[in-house]
């Protein structure tokens, strides 16, 4: 299994300039950190669903930006936020570590089929 500082590491080595990531939560905020600390991290810290919707207004207010929001998924807001973006075909992952039920195993496959090369290599997945 991969680790998930691993994972949020190899996401972001090649990361391009013009790459906005927002952090919702505190583990993926110190991830994103050691991954480099650089100006265009936006380290929310325990938003509680604010991430997706920072991300939405960074996107929107930066056209030429990409961005990229690594917050919780398993559950709640955020996993709402994900069967949202997944259904209207966005490009994402949601990973959670311990499923806590047989239907989630089936949600992550249809997540990962819209996953970035990078994110499907970073969790050692193909792409589709």
């Amino acid at each position: 299994m991969i680790e998930r500082r691993e994972a949020i590491a190899e996401l972001l080595k090649d990361r391009p300039d013009n790459l906005l990531v927002v952090t919702g939560l505190g583990s993926p905020t110190y991830d994103v950190a050691a991954a480099g600390d650089v100006g265009e991290n936006f380290y929310l810290w325990g938003a509680m669903g604010g991430a997706a919707s920072m991300g939405l207004g960074l996107a929107q207010a930066r056209p030429s930006n990409r961005v990229a929001v690594i917050t919780g998924a398993a559950q709640g807001i955020g996993r709402r936020v994900a069967e949202r973006l997944a259904a209207e075909g966005g490009r994402l992952v949601a990973v959670d570590r311990t499923p806590a039920r047989p239907e989630d195993a089936a949600l992550a496959s249809t997540r990962l089929a819209n996953a970035t090369p990078a994110a499907a290599k970073a969790l050692g997945t193909p792409s589709v």
